[in-house]
C-alpha cells in the first residue's frame, strides 16, 4: 500500500499507530464477544455486511493515476475546522479537485480547535462533538469557489479514560481502482479499559465525498483464559465501494488486526498465519496444543492449567511449519521443538486429520498427534 500522508502524525501503543490518553491527549481500525463494558458505546448504524478477509486484489495502480495527485501543504486551520487535536491529515488533487481529510481527537475540556465554518450541517456537527465529552473525528472537506465545504464527517464518542489512537501514517491516499478520484483509507483503535483486552477497531474509506466504514475489535488471546477472536460489520455504505478499493482496506484493517492483537504476535508468525488457532491432539498422555499468534498452549491432562510455550523462532521445514519454543511444566523449565506436518492423520478413533504433529521436549520426551487448522 503506498502511503500519501502529510502532517503531524504520532505512533500507537503497538509501536504502529498513533496513541492519545483521553484525560491528558485523548484524542481519534473487528468486538462484540465479551469486550469490556462500554460506558458509551459507537454510533449505531446498520450492517450491511461482513468485511470479506479474503478481498479482491487492488487493482494496478498507474505510476502516474491519471486525474490523481498528492498534494503536500500546510496543517488545516480556521478555513477547514476540526475538534480537539489534531492527530493527521492528507491533501490531495483529482478530477473533482482539491480534498483534505482531517483526523483529530476530542477530550472533554476540548472545544472547536478552530473557527466553525458557516454552515448549518457543521454548526449542529460541532455542537455534537462538543457535547459528547470525547471521541475520535474524522472530516473530509473538498475545495470549492467559496473555500473549503464540509464533505463528510464521523465522530465516535468514547468514555472518559479511554485511550485512542490511529494505526499506522494514516491516512493513506490513492487511485485504488482507477478512476481519476482519489480516496483516503485510515484505521483507529479506541482502548476503554487499562487491563488487557480486546480493543475497539474501526477502518474509514473516505471516497466522493462519502465516508464507509467497518467496525469491530482486536483479537484477544489470554493463556489462562479464552480468546477474544476478532470481529468485523461493514457499516453503511461499504457494500457500494469498488472491489479493488475494499481489497486495500481488507489489507489495511488485517496488518492493524494483526500489530495490535493482545498479547503482540510474535513477529515471524505473520507469514504462517493460516495456522492461527490450529488444535492438535495426542494420547498416552492426553494432550491439546493449541496455536496462537503470541504463543502455543500446551494442556496435559495431569496438569490444571496449560503450559505456555513461547516461540523463539517459526519457519518452514522441508514438509510443514517448524516452532522452536520454551516453557514450563510441573515446575520444571524445557524446550520444545514442534513440527507440524500438512500429511493425514488417523486418530486412535479411526478418524481422519489433515495434520500430523510431533512434539520433542528438551529432555527427550517425545508427543505425537494430528490435529487440524481453524475453521
Amino acid at each position: 500500500m503506498k502511503a500519501g500522508k502529510n502532517g503531524t502524525n504520532k505512533n500507537a501503543r503497538s509501536g504502529s499507530g498513533a496513541a492519545v490518553a483521553a484525560g491528558v491527549i485523548i484524542g481519534l481500525a473487528l468486538a462484540a464477544a465479551a469486550i469490556w463494558a462500554m460506558i458509551r458505546f459507537m454510533p449505531a448504524r446498520e450492517a450491511e455486511k461482513a468485511i470479506v478477509e479474503d478481498a479482491p486484489a487492488a487493482a494496478s495502480e498507474p505510476s502516474a493515476p491519471a486525474g490523481y495527485s498528492a498534494v503536500r501543504g500546510p496543517a488545516p486551520g480556521s478555513e477547514a475546522p476540526y475538534d480537539g487535536e489534531l492527530l493527521a491529515y492528507a491533501r490531495w488533487l483529482d478530477t473533482a479537485g482539491e480534498h483534505l481529510v482531517i483526523l483529530s481527537a476530542l477530550r472533554p475540556a476540548d472545544g472547536p480547535a478552530s473557527a466553525a465554518v458557516s454552515s448549518a450541517e457543521t454548526a449542529e456537527t460541532t455542537e455534537t462533538a462538543e457535547a459528547a465529552d470525547s471521541g475520535v473525528q474524522a472530516r473530509s472537506y473538498l475545495l470549492g469557489g467559496s473555500g473549503w465545504a464540509l464533505a463528510a464527517e464521523r465522530f465516535d464518542p468514547m468514555p472518559a479514560g479511554a485511550m485512542a489512537g490511529y494505526y499506522g501514517d494514516a491516512p493513506w491516499t490513492g487511485d485504488f481502482d482507477g478512476d481519476g478520484l482519489g480516496e483516503a483509507l485510515a484505521a483507529y483503535w479506541i482502548d476503554e479499559s487499562p487491563d488487557a483486552g480486546a480493543k475497539r477497531l474501526s477502518l474509514l474509506a473516505f471516497t466522493a465525498g462519502a465516508i464507509a466504514s467497518v467496525d469491530g475489535s482486536t483479537r484477544y488471546d489470554p493463556a489462562d483464559a479464552p480468546r477474544l477472536t476478532p470481529s468485523a460489520v461493514a457499516g453503511e455504505g461499504w457494500a457500494a465501494l469498488p472491489a479493488a478499493i475494499r481489497g486495500e482496506a481488507a489489507r489495511l484493517w488485517s496488518a492493524a488486526q494483526f500489530d495490535l492483537a493482545e498479547p503482540p504476535a510474535f513477529p515471524d508468525f505473520a507469514r504462517h498465519a493460516r495456522f492461527d488457532g490450529a488444535v492438535l491432539k495426542g494420547e498416552n498422555p492426553f494432550w491439546t496444543l493449541t496455536v496462537l499468534p503470541p504463543y502455543a498452549l500446551l494442556q496435559i491432562a495431569s496438569e490444571a492449567s496449560p503450559a505456555v510455550i513461547r516461540y523463539t523462532s517459526i519457519s518452514d521445514g522441508e514438509a510443514g511449519l517448524v516452532i522452536d519454543g520454551a516453557g514450563e511444566v510441573g515446575g520444571w523449565s524445557h524446550r520444545y521443538r514442534i513440527t507440524i506436518l500438512e500429511r493425514p492423520a488417523v486418530a486412535p478413533d479411526g478418524a481422519t486429520y489433515p495434520l500430523t504433529v510431533t512434539i520433542d521436549w528438551s529432555d527427550g520426551t517425545r508427543y505425537s498427534g494430528w490435529g487440524s487448522l481453524a475453521e
